[in-house]
């Protein structure tokens, strides 16, 4: 799986054109009103900050001092040259709090921030400055082949998750994800990580139980590792306030992709799902839980200085480090770390509608690959089916975040 990210707007062709090199270009969109216009235009819906923050309860909680004030969010992506300006241009047109952002090279010099690289990490640092304005970012730049294609690299993922332990972030947001490997450099690192209690998010992939380039079902790692949440994807049908107007369905097949889903073959299926009723096999079912990823209702980001200065894109790279804000949130909460998150997501969703969890129930994570622009057979790629209760395509559900985070900020020791 390469970087979950998709632009979706008539600025796509122009950033696959340029790739985000410098210059001006009048097809693509210049305002958010023109980029929902532009959806509009292609059927789709695209959501700004103050409605996916209307849609998840975040207005009241950061009314409420709740806004990730005094806690760190880790980001390991491959570099970017646009974080700070991609942040100054967010806060100024929704009147976030001033990013505080800061960049670490933890394997060393990561190289340049070439092509669609560079627009995933504005991306990420946005979607968790959407959640949780206040927090401080910690951006872990490794080099572009660590985290694009579909073999990562082992030592140089496993110094970020360490440099991040180090700098005392809260949270650990990670995009990306190929095929199921060994990975025991990484692997090892993500389990001090978790003892340490610095929870670790990951997308569970953008195309369903599939990788681009590999034949048949295939699992997706780091997002099958026990010490992950594994976070997958929803589509959102919201009016121009923020106010659902149907319930969330899962992402796919759709437009980008789906949510990915998948049973490990590497880990043992944990405790905390050994009874759980949709989770199947002997290995870790994942995802989790999920929030808006879909390119049927995608998110609205800035791309300074690039030939799509404002888009609307899509994918497991907005519901992953929006995830890692609203644990950064239960962690201001709790003025403690959270241990045991996965254990206690799946315990806070015995009782869902009092612990802030909602089931997702319909939608699947079958792939049509005639819906995305990399691959052009038409085939479908039969997925998982969402139902009651748990299931490979949305996990547990999704959040409601005034009774999500403070259950998780009790339930995470």
């Amino acid at each position: 799986m390469r970087h979950a990210l998709h632009v979706l707007t008539t600025a796509a062709a122009v950033l696959a054109a340029s790739s985000l090199a410098p210059q001006a270009a009048r097809s693509a969109p210049s305002s958010v009103a023109a980029v929902k216009a532009s959806c509009r235009e292609q059927a789709l819906r695209c959501y700004d900050v103050r409605q996916v923050q209307r849609a998840y309860g975040l207005d009241r909680l950061h009314r409420a001092g709740i806004d990730g004030r005094d806690t760190t969010v880790a980001i390991v992506m491959s570099p970017s040259e646009m974080l700070a300006d991609a942040l100054g241009a967010q806060s100024r047109r929704f009147g976030l709090a001033p990013a505080r952002l800061t960049v670490a090279e933890p394997a060393g010099d990561p190289g340049p921030a070439a092509g669609l690289a560079g627009a995933e990490g504005a991306l990420d640092v946005q979607a968790v400055h959407a959640i949780a304005p206040r927090a401080r970012l910690l951006y872990l730049a490794v080099p572009g082949a660590a985290v694009d294609g579909n073999v990562m690299a082992d030592q140089a993922l496993a110094r970020a998750v360490d440099a991040a332990v180090a700098a005392r972030a809260d949270v650990i947001s990670m995009s990306f994800g190929a095929p199921e490997r060994r990975y025991p450099a990484f692997r090892a690192a993500l389990a001090r990580a978790a003892r340490a209690g610095v929870p670790a998010f990951a997308g569970s992939g953008d195309d369903g139980v599939t990788t681009p380039g590999v034949r048949g079902q295939t699992t997706v790692y780091p997002a099958a590792d026990p010490n992950v949440t594994a976070v997958g994807g929803t589509l959102l049908t919201l009016d121009a306030a923020g106010r659902r107007l149907a319930p969330d369905v899962a992402w796919g097949p759709d437009v980008g992709g789906a949510s990915g889903g998948g049973i490990s073959h590497l880990s043992p299926r944990p405790q905390w799902q050994r009874r759980l009723t949709g989770a199947t096999g002997r290995g870790r079912n994942y995802p989790d839980v999920s929030m808006l990823a879909a390119g049927s209702g995608g998110f609205i980001v800035f791309f300074p200085g690039t030939a799509a200065p404002i888009a609307n894109v899509s994918g497991n790279s907005v519901s992953t480090p929006m995830m890692a804000g609203i644990a950064a949130l239960a962690r201001q909460r709790a003025g403690r770390p959270l241990r045991n998150v996965n254990r206690a997501i799946y315990r806070l969703a015995r009782k869902p509608v009092r612990n802030g969890i909602v089931d997702v129930r319909i939608g699947s994570n079958s792939f049509s690959d005639a819906l995305d622009g990399r691959l052009t057979d038409g085939h479908l790629i039969t997925g998982y089916l969402a139902g009651p209760g748990y299931d490979r395509v949305t996990g547990l559900g999704t959040i409601t975040a005034p009774r999500f985070v403070p259950a998780l900020a009790r339930a995470a020791r």
